[in-house]
């Protein structure tokens, strides 16, 4: 009974200064509800990204419209001069440049330095973005990685292989692709 009086009494005293309940109370409310606000509008917003594309095969532009397709970016064509200085200026995150001859090192399976990305010096997205397009240049180069993992199998075994094998075995890939059953393909 006393220790019900004292509680009692402690908290009768706690919440008849003002300042208390404001500290303990009111003031994390509104913080929550500013720091809630400023996270969801910063969740909407999306990543602006220059592509300019000097390669203008059907390649480059089949990456183009895959990153497009990606949310929260935003995906822009555009010339070198103005992604620079777009770039240059902290206007949007990054500009991607696809060099003349992008589709020629793909269908041989070479990717290592295929792309440049120029990144604001603002940017704190750098390593998403990198990390991004490597996944979607990967993805779209996989049919080549794909027949050489089909000829590599072929070979080990001693087998011939079928002059229309390259085409069966690529749309098979894509057939799985679709269906986003690779990983159980290879």
């Amino acid at each position: 009974m006393l220790y019900r009086i004292t509680l009692l009494n402690r908290l009768r005293v706690l919440f008849s200064d003002f300042r208390f309940l404001a500290a303990m109370v009111i003031l994390p409310l509104v913080l929550s509800a500013i720091t809630g606000n400023a996270l969801d509008r910063q969740q909407k917003a999306d990543m602006p990204l220059l592509v300019v594309d000097l390669d203008d095969t059907a390649s480059s532009r089949e990456l183009v419209a895959a990153l497009s397709s990606k949310d929260g970016l935003s995906v822009r064509l555009s010339e070198a001069g103005e992604a620079a200085r777009s770039v240059e200026d902290n206007q949007v995150e990054a500009a991607l440049t696809i060099p003349s001859g992008y589709e020629a090192q793909i269908l041989k399976g070479s990717v290592e330095n295929l792309l440049k990305l120029s990144a604001a010096t603002s940017a704190d997205s750098q390593g998403f973005l990198t990390e991004l397009i490597a996944g979607e240049v990967f993805r779209l180069s996989g049919d080549v990685f794909a027949w050489e993992v089909v000829q590599d199998s072929l070979k080990r075994e001693g087998l011939n292989i079928p002059v229309d094998a390259k085409a069966r075995v690529l749309l098979e890939y894509h057939r799985l692709v679709k269906k986003k059953l690779v990983g159980s393909f290879l």
